[in-house]
């Protein structure tokens, strides 16, 4: 996956649209790599999210 996916450029384009924390709170978010490799893994391999 590290090969094909060009991560740094990916990621410098979408963390912006990616939740911050919030000054009111509530449970962070994970980080926006991760989200993304399971997503990757989740289409890839025809999981749900549950197995993940």
């Amino acid at each position: 996956m590290n090969r094909i996916v060009p991560w740094e450029k990916m990621l410098a384009k979408l963390s912006r649209h990616y939740p911050k924390a919030s000054p009111k709170g509530g449970r962070p978010a994970k980080p926006l790599e991760v989200m993304l490799r399971i997503y990757f893994l989740q289409n890839g391999f025809n999981y749900a999210d549950l197995s993940m």
